[in-house]
This record gives C-alpha cells, sequence and structure tokens, in this order.
C-alpha cells in the first residue's frame, strides 16, 4: 500500500503497548479500521503472544489481531547484532517490532521511550498512540473532543501522558507534549 497517512510508512508495526491503547485501554477498534483500510497493519507473533497471555484478554485479542493485522515473524537473518545489542534493554515484543519493521521499512506503532529511542537510534519511523490520533483527527476519523475523550480514559486505564487542561484543544494538547508521535 505505499507510503500512506500523510507522511507514515506503511505497514504500521503495532507494539503490545499500542495494541492495548488501541483495544481494551482505548476502545479504539473503529480507528484500527479505518487505518486498516489505508495501510497494512502488522503485529509480530511475540506481541500477540504478549497480547494474549492473560485469559481475560485472550479472545479479545485474537478477535482484534485476526479482524486487522497480519500476524508475522520478523527475519532475524542479517540483524543479530542489532538484536543482541538491544535485548538487554528491550522486552521480545519491543525487539520483534523492531526487527519486523526494520524488514518491512514501516513504521513502528510504539509508546515506550526507551523502544522509541532504540527504533529511532536503528533509523525507524516511530509513530505512537497519541500521533495516530493526531493523524485520526487531521484525517476526519474522528474529532478534536472524541481524541480529547480518548486521552482522558487512556489516562484512566494507566497510559502515562500529561493530563489536558480546562478549555485545552487537542491541537494545543499535543502542541504542549512538543508534536505528540
Amino acid at each position: 500500500m505505499g507510503e500512506v497517512l500523510q507522511g507514515i510508512a506503511s505497514p504500521l508495526v503495532f507494539d503490545t503497548s499500542a495494541l492495548f491503547n488501541f483495544g481494551h485501554r482505548g476502545q479504539l477498534q473503529f480507528l484500527l479500521d479505518k487505518l486498516a483500510s489505508v495501510t497494512e497493519l502488522l503485529v509480530p507473533e511475540d506481541v500477540l503472544e504478549e497480547a494474549t497471555q492473560q485469559e481475560i484478554n485472550r479472545q479479545f485479542y485474537q478477535d482484534l489481531t485476526r479482524d486487522r493485522f497480519q500476524v508475522r515473524k520478523g527475519e532475524v537473518a542479517g540483524y543479530e547484532g542489532k538484536i543482541e545489542q538491544l535485548s538487554s534493554v528491550l522486552g521480545s515484543g519491543e525487539l520483534s517490532v523492531i526487527v519486523l519493521t526494520l524488514e518491512t521499512k514501516g513504521a513502528a506503532v510504539i509508546d515506550e521511550p526507551e523502544a522509541r529511542a532504540a527504533a529511532q537510534a536503528n533509523s525507524l519511523k516511530v509513530v505512537g498512540t497519541l500521533g495516530i490520533l493526531t493523524l485520526s483527527v487531521r484525517s476526519g476519523w474522528i474529532t478534536d473532543a472524541d481524541a480529547l475523550e480518548v486521552v482522558q480514559r487512556l489516562r484512566s486505564a494507566g497510559f502515562r501522558t500529561p493530563p489536558v487542561q480546562a478549555n485545552q484543544s487537542f491541537g494545543e494538547y499535543i502542541s504542549s507534549l512538543g508534536g505528540g508521535e
């Protein structure tokens, strides 16, 4: 599907926390449907395994990924040095996102600062949950008010981001964070 979404590379390779943010934490399955209509969504096998470890979420994430994502295993051949270097810092899911993103030349959907830094250090394109929300507002998929509501919902579910200030628009909120990707 090539370059899409205002400069975000295709495919989008989701990490576990981003998958959770679009799943049970943020209830954003409709945005995944929109994304899947314009770009390829990938989830590494290790990420799906992490997402389905708990019985309570197992069926939900099996259904969520089956309906919207391709589940793939990144080919580690040629990336052994990078994997060895990063394995002391990152978990298996984050490593698999980086390997699959390197392989596909897409964008990693990662929110954790250490994993984002590792991906960027390997010259990967990185976008986070807030970056996809920003894109969704710009694309007209959700309103500014909807995006602010999602931020509140994610915060109440444990997503670490500063609170929205009174009378702040979503654009102002993202600007206050330094861009929000």
